[in-house]
């Protein structure tokens, strides 16, 4: 399926140099948040005639689907999925059914502002776009920069605005768990999960004759 992806690029070559046939324009909270609080990032997609842009939820088999990407420097991680306007099924006769925009579209990422963060105003930026096709040809992926400023203010978070939920601990580890009850521990763990590997059937038979080999 990729192959067909692959080859509508190939016969796109020669609108490589055309501008992007869409326009994302990026929008942020309006008002200051808080510490604990959700930052919803709305953006709008504005396609030109004719062509239409792959939705999130599309099969990548059939085109790339648009997707925002935020920095790593990013001060508020992202939560949950990039979520919008409806997308209209389409199929093409020679790839997977996909569901695409057509004019524009609305999507909107929510981002978690971390507990205890300080008041004051903080820059979030990424890149966002996807692939974009007509009749006749699909043009290349491109990711857009975007960027905007959002303001934290003092206070508790407010419940109406949809409080982020607690982060959660990074689960531990076998090994980080033993380390921690002592280098003895770590030691006798480390034998068993060595020795884990020569349980399966097709490899424990094999060790008398290994064994017998090398000596």
């Amino acid at each position: 399926m990729r192959l067909g992806v692959l080859l509508a690029l190939v016969l796109a070559s020669p609108a490589l140099a055309a501008p992007t046939p869409y326009r994302v324009e990026v929008q942020g909270p309006q008002a200051p948040v808080r510490a604990g609080e959700q930052v919803e990032v709305l953006f709008r997609i504005s396609i030109d005639p004719g062509w239409h842009v792959f939705a999130p939820t599309s099969n990548p088999d059939a085109g790339i689907p648009f997707s925002i990407a935020p920095s790593t420097s990013n001060p508020f991680p992202a939560f949950g999925m990039l979520v919008g306007s409806p997308a209209k099924p389409h199929q093409d006769p020679f790839l997977p059914p996909s569901e695409i925009y057509e004019g524009s579209a609305e999507l909107r990422q929510v981002f978690c502002v971390p507990a205890g963060t300080e008041p004051g105003t903080y820059a979030m930026k990424g890149t966002a776009g996807g692939q974009a096709c007509d009749p006749r040809i699909c043009l290349p992926p491109v990711d857009e920069p975007w960027e905007l400023v959002v303001t934290v203010e003092a206070g508790a978070p407010r419940a109406a605005l949809a409080p982020c939920p607690p982060a959660a601990d990074p689960p531990a580890t076998a090994a980080k768990a033993a380390l921690a009850r002592g280098p003895l521990s770590f030691l006798l763990a480390a034998v068993v999960w060595g020795l884990a590997p020569l349980l399966p059937p097709g490899v424990y038979r094999m060790v008398p004759v290994t064994i017998a080999y090398y000596s």
